[in-house]
């Protein structure tokens, strides 16, 4: 969270990246995998960011992640991307 909010969102993307992959039973991993897809996406890889919010959608439906990867896939859309 720190390196997002100190704007090093490369090392923010590796450590939330080390999180899914580390602790895949953490019930922090689907915040985590939506983190990767807002990062992707406020780097414009629109392709990339898609790919984490339909894992997102997919691997933790009816999760509040799910819901915000649901508005993010939905505005991409919208901003033809």
């Amino acid at each position: 969270e720190l390196y997002g909010l100190t704007g090093k969102t490369d090392q923010a993307l590796v450590e939330f990246s080390t999180v899914a992959k580390s602790f895949p039973t953490s019930p922090r991993v689907a915040d985590a995998n939506l983190k990767v897809g807002l990062i992707l996406a406020a780097q414009f890889k629109w392709p990339d960011a898609k790919t984490a919010f339909k894992k997102v959608i997919n691997h933790y439906p009816g999760t509040a992640s799910a819901q915000v990867a649901t508005e993010q896939l939905k505005q991409i859309k919208l901003a033809g991307h």
